[in-house]
This record gives C-alpha cells, sequence and structure tokens, in this order.
C-alpha cells in the first residue's frame, strides 16, 4: 500500500478495554493511518466527545458492537440521527464466539 496516497484520518474507538484501545491505536498510528487516536468508553462520551471536538470530513469511528454496557446500538442510532455525525464513516467491530461441530 502506497502510504502517501492515504489521507489520514482521526479515529474514535467506541467500546472496546483499555488494552484493546491501545494495540489498536498502535497499530493504526504504526501504519500512518491515523494522526489522531482517541478512545471512549461508552455511547454517552463518545457523543460528548465528537460534539465538542467538532465533526470534520476526516473522523473515522470504530464501534465496538459487545460493548460490555451494551449501548452499541444506541450510539448507532444517536449519531446517525444527528445531522452533524451521520455523514461519518462507522465500522463495526464484532468478536465471534468459536463453536466446535
Amino acid at each position: 500500500m502506497n502510504r502517501e496516497l492515504v489521507d489520514k484520518k482521526s479515529v474514535l474507538l467506541v467500546g472496546g478495554d483499555s488494552a484493546c484501545a491501545t494495540l489498536i491505536g498502535h497499530t493504526l498510528q504504526e501504519m500512518g493511518l491515523a494522526d489522531d487516536f482517541r478512545a471512549a468508553r461508552d455511547a454517552r462520551s463518545a457523543l460528548a466527545h465528537l460534539r465538542q471536538h467538532g465533526v470534520h470530513n476526516s473522523w473515522v469511528i470504530l464501534l465496538d458492537l459487545e460493548m460490555a454496557d451494551g449501548t452499541a446500538f444506541s450510539f448507532l442510532e444517536a449519531a446517525k440521527a444527528d445531522v452533524a455525525l451521520r455523514l461519518i464513516p462507522v465500522v463495526v467491530l464484532a468478536g465471534g464466539e468459536s463453536v466446535a461441530t
């Protein structure tokens, strides 16, 4: 991948534990894909962060579907209902359980 051609983004991880956030943040920054990486533990703080820091077209949101407090869908509904936030791309992260058959 030609890293010079990739627009760098501000990435917000919503949910996930601190170890996961650290790993994702370091990986994105090492690859040169994120200028700014932030993590929010829950939907309310994520929405507050986005609204407080202003929305610009470089945001990408990584959303942990299996958030401990179960607010992933409420975050997605609120973000997509907000005129200022609805155009921000959201990537939904979901871990799967292995099932032996």
